[in-house]
């Protein structure tokens, strides 16, 4: 394959991979809301994460929709529920710390994913 194809072809699977991510954040189910926030280790359903989370809400995420938030967690192929969106939920935490992707929450060392989990789980309160 000659060079000036193989960018074209590279160029046109990255077009497609980021128009449908974007069809799917704005095309992405209320349920799928729901189905994460059912996968939530238990240490993000105490109290004082669903407090970070309102504040999130509130600063961070203030202008993010529920939708959106679950869409940025990247969890669409695991949202079948059980063990794997489990698993998934705990790698992207794992991987954030990783990376250098924590900030500090009135006090809490957050991942990002953590920060957006939070963020929904208090979310699914005002439904």
């Amino acid at each position: 394959m000659n060079r000036a194809r193989r960018k074209f072809l590279t160029l046109a699977a990255v077009t497609g991979v980021a128009g449908a991510a974007g069809f799917y954040r704005f095309a992405a189910p209320p349920g799928h809301v729901r189905g994460i926030v059912a996968a939530l280790p238990d240490e993000m359903r105490d109290g004082s994460i669903l407090a970070l989370g309102r504040e999130l809400l509130e600063t961070r995420f203030r202008d993010t929709p529920p939708e959106a938030l679950a869409v940025e967690l990247r969890l669409a192929p695991f949202l079948g529920g059980g063990e794997p969106l489990r698993q998934a939920i705990k790698d992207r935490i794992r991987d954030d710390y990783r990376n250098g992707a924590v900030n500090a929450v009135r006090g809490w060392m957050l991942s990002d994913t953590e920060q957006r989990l939070a963020a929904l789980a208090a979310s699914m309160e005002r439904l």
